[in-house]
């Protein structure tokens, strides 16, 4: 969410500011975030209640059931499911990420790590 302060420069003309919400990772939190975050979670629980559903047409309808569409779904939401919990942006510790922001934040505390030990490793 952003919001939007008005505040005074010292010349007395008014600036606004943006400030927008992130994560610890420096990702922006908004609609296209919580999508990409929890898809995966969502893919994953259709391939649960597909199997489950499966499990009860072949209870209630005997062996003469075609289950196929029920097992080929749950493979489906299965393995999208997987890529996409792979690809959520909270993970900018990988270099599968979306998020060009994240990269860069994860690439700034990878440089900071190095120069401290670079710091105690001189003294």
């Amino acid at each position: 969410m952003a919001s939007t302060r008005a505040s005074k420069t010292p010349a007395g003309a008014a600036t606004t500011s943006t400030t927008t919400r992130r994560d610890k990772h420096g990702n922006v939190m908004d609609a296209r975030y919580y999508f990409r975050q929890y898809c995966g979670l969502v893919c994953t629980l259709c391939s649960f209640a597909s199997i489950v559903l499966a499990a009860h047409v072949r209870n209630e309808a005997g062996q003469s059931a075609d289950l196929k569409p029920f097992i080929w779904g749950a493979v489906g939401f299965g393995l999208v499911g997987a890529l996409l919990h792979e690809l959520r942006p909270y993970q900018s510790k990988t270099t599968m990420t979306f998020d060009k922001a994240a990269v860069e934040a994860r690439k700034a505390e990878i440089a900071a790590g190095a120069k401290e030990s670079e710091s105690k490793k001189a003294k």
